[in-house]
């Protein structure tokens, strides 16, 4: 299909499509008309054959361990579970690859580290690899002879018995680099703390156990990388491209179609940026546009739906704009909206 920066998409969506957007939370029980929008397509835009989601495939190369601690010797492959979910969550693709192809780029990556670049070009496996270090995993212990607590019976805080704080320090980085060719990108700086309080005794604060230390350390760096995860799954966020749009008249909302599929993290409750692509003096430059929720997905699963209120339009947006999820700063927000990458089936638009 050949394009045109005049062509114009019309598409329509009927009362009795409507009864299909159950999955839709803001449609869920509105009996509203979503009538036909002029879309104007972005010159250059992809064919409808070719617009696919750009989901990231990821190699995770090794991850070090530069710390003296007997406590946690196999706190690196805690940190490498973790990171195979936050992929996972992310929506990105994990790849294996075999141990030759692993051991180049990890000397590849040493290369760039001294050097401050490579010229070595990986197969096309995956678009990104990451390799992580963790440099700190410490317990220091500190003695409260009168620790308050309050009382809630009382109303005020109380004088307890002795007790111990066994408090855990874990640090590290995740380095991100492209691998077509190898390129460092950015690296994710991660530093977290979590403590354990106990009951001392006569003669002071034992010295805590191998288990106490070991689960310890564990919950740290789960709690730590949990914090981090945004900036993380931010990196390896799936793009895409409008493909579509609907309005609803009586609310003032629009809807856009995209690219992207539940199953590379575009789900209801996660965010999607639309970007405009600008040539600077022969470099593209991304500036932003606005932003908006995912509210639901395709019955297919192949497609997503960006709500945006009305006073978000200023026509920049075109078939072709490109779309790319973005994860907000904060721990707990997989855990708010209960999403489950591995078993999302999507919004049933």
């Amino acid at each position: 299909m050949k394009l045109t920066p005049y062509s114009v998409l019309y598409t329509a969506l009927g009362l009795a499509i409507i009864s299909s957007l159950g999955g839709c939370k803001t449609m869920r029980g509105d009996k509203v008309a979503v009538q036909m929008m002029p879309i104007v397509e972005l010159e250059g835009a992809p064919g409808a054959e070719v617009l696919e989601n750009d989901t990231f495939r990821v190699i995770v190369t090794d991850i070090k361990s530069d710390y003296d601690s007997t406590l946690a010797p196999n706190l690196h492959k805690t940190l490498f579970g973790t990171l195979g979910r936050i992929i996972t969550e992310s929506g990105a693709e994990r790849v294996r690859i075999e141990r030759q192809l692993r051991t180049k780029l990890e000397d590849e990556f040493k290369r760039i580290e001294m050097e401050g670049k490579s010229e070595y070009t990986s197969p096309k496996a995956a678009n990104l690899a990451i390799s992580g270090e963790l440099t700190t995993a410490t317990i220091t212990t500190s003695y409260d002879p009168e620790p308050l607590n309050y009382d809630f019976k009382k109303g005020k805080f109380v004088k307890g018995p002795a007790e111990c704080t066994h408090k855990a320090l874990v640090e590290g980085g995740l380095n991100f680099y492209s691998v077509n060719p190898v390129q460092k990108i950015e690296t994710v700086a991660f530093s977290g703390t979590d403590s354990l309080t106990l009951p001392a005794t006569y003669s002071g604060c034992p010295e805590i156990n191998v288990t106490q230390a070991q689960n310890l350390f564990s919950d740290t760096l789960n709690k730590t990388m949990k914090a981090e995860s945004y900036r993380v799954k931010s990196l390896m966020a799936a793009s895409g491209s409008v493909v579509m749009a609907h309005r609803d008249e009586v609310n003032n909302k629009y809807y856009f179609r995209t690219s992207i599929s539940p199953s590379s993290g575009a789900v209801a409750g996660v965010m999607a940026e639309f970007i405009e692509v600008q040539n600077i003096a022969g470099v593209d430059e991304e500036f932003a546009i606005t932003s908006g929720e995912i509210v639901c997905t395709t019955l297919s699963n192949k497609y997503s739906f960006v709500e945006l209120d009305g006073t978000q339009i200023d026509g920049r947006i075109q078939k072709g704009t490109k779309v790319k999820l973005t994860f907000p700063d904060g721990a707990n927000f997989f855990d708010q909206i209960g999403l489950n990458m591995q078993s999302q089936s999507g919004g049933g638009c």
